[in-house]
C-alpha cells in the first residue's frame, strides 16, 4: 500500500471537463493491449474518477467499481475485464484506488482552481479596501475584517 497521490480534500465535482492525454492513452500499454470492452470500462472509470472525492480515485469495492464502469449490476461481466480495466491503478491507504496520470492531471486542475479562487478573494478584498477608503464608506471595522478573510479562507480552502 501507498500513500493517496491525491489529497483528501480534492473536489472537482464543479468542473465542467475531464482532460483526456490523447498521444499518451492511445501509445499507452493499456490501449494497445485490452478487450474493448475493457478499453471502455477502463476509460469510463479513467473518466468517472473525476467526479470521486477525492478527485482522480475509485473506491476499493467491486460492486461500486461494476456501476461506475456503467455495468450495473453485472459483476460476472466485470470481474473479467476488472484488471484490464484496473490498469495502472493502485491501492493506496485510505483504501481507494489510483491512477498515477489521471492523479497528475487531477492535481494540476486542483491547483489552477485553487489559484482562480485566491485570485478572487484577493480582488474581493482589493474591493472592500477600496471602498473603505472613499469618505462616504459605510464600512465598519468588522467589514474591514471579512474583506481580509476572503484570502485566508481561500488559502484554507485549498492547503487544508
Amino acid at each position: 500500500m501507498t500513500e493517496p497521490l491525491v489529497p483528501p480534500e480534492v473536489d472537482l465535482k464543479d468542473f465542467p471537463f475531464t482532460p483526456i492525454f490523447r498521444a499518451r492513452l492511445f501509445g499507452s500499454r493499456f490501449h494497445a493491449r485490452v478487450s474493448d470492452a475493457g478499453w471502455r470500462a477502463g476509460v469510463t472509470l479513467w473518466l468517472k474518477s473525476w467526479d470521486q472525492v477525492p478527485a482522480g480515485s475509485l473506491p476499493g469495492d467491486d460492486i461500486d467499481l461494476c456501476r461506475l464502469a456503467e455495468l450495473g449490476r453485472d459483476l460476472k461481466s466485470w470481474r473479467k475485464i476488472r484488471d484490464e480495466a484496473l490498469h495502472g491503478w493502485l491501492p493506496c491507504d485510505d483504501g481507494r484506488l489510483y491512477h498515477k496520470v489521471v492523479a497528475e492531471g487531477v492535481r494540476e486542475a486542483w491547483d489552477r482552481k485553487c489559484a482562480q479562487r485566491s485570485r478572487t478573494a484577493a480582488a474581493r478584498a482589493a474591493r472592500a479596501a477600496t471602498r473603505m477608503r472613499r469618505p462616504d464608506c459605510a464600512l465598519s471595522d468588522d467589514d474591514a475584517d471579512e474583506a481580509a478573510l476572503f484570502v485566508t479562507e481561500a488559502d484554507s480552502f485549498c492547503h487544508g
